[in-house]
Parts: C-alpha cells; sequence; structure tokens
C-alpha cells in the first residue's frame, strides 16, 4: 500500500501544525516559568527581611525578659 503525494503532502502539513503547537507550549511554559521564578524570588527576599524582623523580635523580648 502506497502512499500517494498529496497524502504526503497532507501529512507534512500535519506534522508542522503539530510541531507549532509545540513550539507556542514550550514558550507558554517558559514564560511561565520565568513568572514562577521570579515570584520565588521574591518571595525569598520577603523571607529573609521578615526573618530579619523576627530575629530583632526575639532579641528584644529577650531584653525585656531580663
Amino acid at each position: 500500500m502506497s502512499i500517494s503525494p498529496r497524502q504526503l503532502v497532507n501529512q507534512l502539513i500535519d506534522s508542522e501544525d503539530v510541531s507549532q503547537k509545540s513550539e507556542d507550549n514550550l514558550a507558554m511554559a517558559e514564560a511561565e516559568l520565568d513568572k514562577n521564578a521570579g515570584l520565588v524570588s521574591d518571595l525569598t527576599r520577603r523571607v529573609d527581611e521578615l526573618q530579619g524582623k523576627a530575629d530583632e523580635a526575639a532579641r528584644l523580648k529577650d531584653q525585656l525578659d531580663e
């Protein structure tokens, strides 16, 4: 059973469509990853800031308890 040239062209077009969709999905996933990496960075910075404040609060509480 042979495939006609037209069928080959249609398969190629279908493959190109699938490839384009995959590339679009990859681009969207990469953008989401970049966004999430930025959020993680911001949250890490915020945790570090709050940890400093928590440490200072604990130090002040210890001073009051003395």
